[in-house]
């Protein structure tokens, strides 16, 4: 035996041994916030590739549940944001019109536009994508209580997501109907059940 035989950390035809740029490329990035992520990707061309992979987007969703900051709306105004990591474009310009922030899950935002017919929009307020939602066949009211669930799939790459939004009803009085946007399906669908009785729903923004 060879006992005073060190074995070659770095020799790259043995796989138990890494370096410390793919450690981290394949152990730490995942869990870091997304403005963070997007820094490294100036590292070198693989963390680039990595970085950009819908693979790695994926993962990172999963993996680093930190928040970005806290949006604000007071009345109409703008919304605006508190920024714990940082966001671009806080004010939303990168819509189509302006909006109020409705709700808010894993870092998607619900937002509705002030005028005309009052469009619903789905964003990423860091990538700044973002989808118009086809209209409801429900009158949903001036001031509808919106709840949005996001949950990313671990088999499913592309993010599904619903709305459910309570509105007051115009069929019967002092009732609440419910009407159910899926992502999956692309559509609204109006519940069943209708809660009675003169209460008031709101809803309240996490911080994701």
């Amino acid at each position: 035996m060879d006992r005073g035989k060190i074995p070659d950390l770095a020799a790259r035809d043995n796989k138990i041994y890494l370096d410390l740029k793919d450690i981290i490329k394949e152990n730490a990035l995942p869990f870091l916030p997304a403005k963070s992520v997007v820094k490294f990707g100036a590292v070198c061309r693989d963390w680039r590739f990595q970085i950009s992979a819908p693979l790695f987007a994926h993962n990172q969703s999963l993996s680093c549940h930190s928040t970005s900051g806290i949006f604000i709306q007071i009345h109409r105004g703008s919304p605006s944001l508190i920024p714990i990591c940082g966001v671009p474009d806080p004010i939303l310009s990168f819509l189509p019109e302006p909006v109020d922030i409705k709700s808010s899950s894993n870092g998607l935002l619900c937002c509705r536009g002030r005028e005309g017919d009052k469009v619903y929009y789905i964003c990423n307020p860091f990538t700044k994508q973002w989808k118009e939602l086809p209209k409801s066949n429900a009158n949903h009211g001036s001031v509808p209580a919106i709840v949005l669930l996001v949950e990313p799939s671990l088999l499913n790459f592309v993010a599904e997501y619903k709305i459910i939004c309570a509105f007051p009803s115009t069929d019967f009085g002092k009732a609440t109907e419910f009407d159910i946007y899926s992502s999956r399906e692309g559509s609204w669908e109006i519940a069943r059940e209708i809660c009675f009785g003169d209460r008031t729903i709101f809803c309240l923004l996490d911080d994701n």
